[in-house]
């Protein structure tokens, strides 16, 4: 039987998983976005820009993300919704090949995945 009243995970537990979760991604992630993009036929310029603009959206982004937390005492909202809205950004990588998309999308998904660790 399962006592309704004790949570599945203790609070370290869920930030533990977290934790695995985001690093799992970024090792996955960063590694290989390249070399995908390569694939897809990017010129060495092309690459150079995606992965400058994923930099700058990962410093910026959480700085402004914490000033909205800050201002308006929503931490807990702002890290669900940036964890659920990359996950759906991240999954259009898979349905475009060219560059100006693949630029965009890259944008989006910097500003929403850069503030998680932060969050957590």
């Amino acid at each position: 039987m399962v006592d309704m009243d004790r949570p599945l995970l203790p609070p370290r537990g869920v930030i533990a998983s977290q934790y695995i979760l985001y690093f799992g991604v970024l090792g996955i992630f960063l590694p290989f976005f390249n070399l995908y993009c390569f694939h897809l036929g990017f010129s060495g310029f092309e690459i150079g820009v995606i992965s400058a603009v994923r930099t700058v959206t990962t410093a910026f982004f959480p700085l402004l993300w914490g000033a909205l937390a800050d201002r308006y005492q929503i931490r807990k909202p702002i890290y669900v919704v940036c964890s659920i809205v990359s996950t759906a950004i991240w999954s259009m990588f898979l349905i475009t090949t060219d560059f100006l998309p693949m630029l965009i999308i890259t944008v989006f998904y910097g500003t929403f995945y850069a503030p998680i660790i932060a969050f957590l």
